[in-house]
């Protein structure tokens, strides 16, 4: 079993002033959600309140159609949080139109606990006081598996990953270089023994940080001029390398799944396969 905790908002997609190109449910936590129920894994997605406005039913109405379990408290006092992305050569920009997301802790921990098998727990989101509750039940988190996270590695709390698998996105224009990579190292391995990091850097493949050795994995999709959206790919990489972690394959195989799956996104719109 995964559980996803992570962002449920509206997505639409604008190439120009006024024209919605693409839209539909997303967020990280609901793609890497949406993602791995499609490739059969049995997963619950918890994710922030929505309001209880068209926006809010229709993205229930979807998920409720994909038969995946989830857990989204309709809030009839708030506005459903819709992000818009706007793609001009290749350029991504994101404005959301929220400040904050609302969780359920309880909801959350509810849903963690009455799973009567190993659980993975996958945080997925932005939240600072998601981060926070997270912080302060770690040890029950431990308990129950695997504590993955994908995120920005600038903005996750020093001293907060302890004894887990840690996926981080770097940007394509930020260098990996021997500074970086100091960097990641004091960061989150030594303190850590038994942790695992594994960076995504976009065209430029991916970083795979076991032990006291950095694996390089190449991009499959570098000199491929006929590819659509980038967006979305590191939600599709992630959901996949921990579908193949789930069901029993090596570190480096999954990640090899993961790009093979991520460079299948880039010549489809949206977030995930459905």
């Amino acid at each position: 079993m995964v559980v996803v905790i992570g962002e449920c908002l509206w997505d639409q997609y604008i190439q120009r002033p006024g024209i919605v190109d693409y839209e539909a449910p997303g967020g990280r936590g609901l793609n890497i959600a949406i993602n791995l129920h499609t490739q059969k894994i049995p997963v619950t997605f918890i994710g922030n309140d929505l309001g209880y406005d068209e926006v809010g039913k229709t993205i229930k109405q979807c998920l409720d159609r994909l038969d995946l379990a989830w857990t989204c408290n309709l809030d009839p006092n708030i506005k459903t949080p819709v992000c818009e992305v706007w793609v001009d050569d290749r350029k991504i920009s994101f404005r959301p139109n929220y400040k904050q997301l609302s969780f359920s802790f309880k909801t959350i921990l509810d849903s963690i606990c009455e799973q009567k098998e190993k659980v993975y727990v996958v945080w997925a989101g932005y939240n600072r006081d998601v981060r926070t509750w997270i912080k302060s039940h770690q040890a029950i988190l431990d308990d129950f598996g695997c504590f993955l996270i994908s995120h920005d590695y600038q903005n996750i709390s020093d001293g907060f990953i302890e004894n887990n698998l840690i996926v981080l996105s770097l940007a394509e224009h930020e260098e990996m270089d021997a500074a970086k990579v100091e960097f990641l190292r004091k960061k989150y391995l030594l303190s850590c023994n038994e942790t695992l990091l594994v960076v995504t850097h976009g065209k430029h493949g991916v970083y795979l940080f076991l032990n006291s050795e950095i694996k390089h994995f190449e991009s499959i999709a570098e000199k491929d001029e006929n590819l659509l959206y980038t967006i979305g790919c590191g939600d599709v990489f992630l959901a996949s390398f921990i579908a193949k972690l789930h069901q029993g394959w090596g570190v480096q195989e999954a990640i090899h799944y993961g790009q093979q799956m991520a460079y299948s996104k880039l010549k489809f719109k949206g977030s995930y396969f459905v």
